[in-house]
């Protein structure tokens, strides 16, 4: 248990997450989520729709700022490393 408690910190730290806080607990999501627009996340439906409904086996790489929009280090700079 301490484990799994200690990876989901470490994921928390990575991801930025603050995960529940008091604030939460008062009220629920705040007054500005989502973060992004509608149209942001049609957008972004959109460059994911091939790799998702891609065939059985078909290899489809996800869209290279995959990684960057969850404020990680871009894919495509840490395969040059």
């Amino acid at each position: 248990a301490d484990a799994m408690r200690q990876a989901l910190q470490t994921w928390q730290e990575d991801m930025r997450d603050e995960g529940i806080t008091d604030a939460f607990r008062e009220g629920g999501w705040s007054a500005d989520y989502p973060t992004r627009s509608l149209q942001a996340w049609k957008e972004i439906v959109e460059k994911f729709r091939p790799y998702v409904f891609r065939k059985p086996g078909e290899k489809i790489r996800p869209p290279d700022d995959f990684i960057s929009q969850t404020g990680l280090p871009n894919r495509k700079h840490e395969s040059k490393k």
